[in-house]
């Protein structure tokens, strides 16, 4: 996906992996509006959300919805992350229909504009 997006004419892509940013659980009053972060990963992953103009997040879907691990980011992040352009693709065994409906509603909080895709089997 990165590389597709990367090939286009005045996208730059930051490949952003959760794995790579060990945030501890949220358990703040939202939003941070201050920008206090707990801890330096989750200040790196903030100044990269900031940076963004939007987002193309992938991720399977679990038990019907996102992983615990999207969930925490997003609300460690719900200041930079607050009114940008979002497009989901969730895949899982039967598309991502539970995945879908999460998105529905979900971040209307951030009021991010958005769009869902899901599928079967994603080559990435």
């Amino acid at each position: 996906m990165a590389k597709h997006l990367s090939a286009r004419d005045g996208v730059d892509v930051d490949l952003v992996d959760l794995w790579e940013h060990p945030l501890p659980l949220f358990d703040g009053p939202l939003p941070r509006t201050l920008r206090n972060y707990p801890t330096e990963d989750v200040a790196r992953l903030g100044r990269r959300i900031d940076a963004a103009d939007g987002f193309v997040l992938l991720t399977p879907e679990y038990n019907h919805g996102y992983s615990g691990a999207l969930k925490n980011a997003m609300d460690h992040t719900f200041v930079q992350g607050h009114r940008k352009k979002v497009a989901f693709v969730g895949w899982g065994n039967v598309g991502a229909p539970g995945l879908s409906n999460n998105f529905d509603w979900s971040p209307s909080s951030l009021r991010w504009h958005r769009c869902v895709m899901q599928c079967t089997s994603c080559p990435i």
